[in-house]
């Protein structure tokens, strides 16, 4: 599937998100600060079941947390894949 993956076309940079796996480390760079995330799951939704503003973590536990979402499988729009990440640093 990593066919789909070209590092010059922005529309794909997400296409090899399959690859993450729990535990693996995120690391997004803003404002110069290296913020580090923690892989926690990966799942596949139908189009119609992604809630982009559901919480990962109940809010009481005041975690950050992220998901990185793209279609699946690559190439079509057919369900999406959901990375979902919890702020280790």
């Amino acid at each position: 599937i990593n066919f789909y993956y070209d590092p010059q076309n922005y529309k794909t940079i997400f296409s090899t998100l399959n690859n993450l796996s729990k535990g693996d480390e995120i690391i997004v760079n803003y404002n110069n600060q290296d913020i580090i995330y923690k892989v926690e799951d990966q799942k596949v939704l139908g189009v119609n079941d992604v809630k982009p503003l559901e919480e990962i973590k109940p809010s009481y536990l005041n975690e950050s947390t992220m998901v990185l979402m793209t279609c699946w499988p690559p190439g079509t729009k057919a369900k999406r894949l959901l990375i979902n990440a919890t702020k280790v640093n």
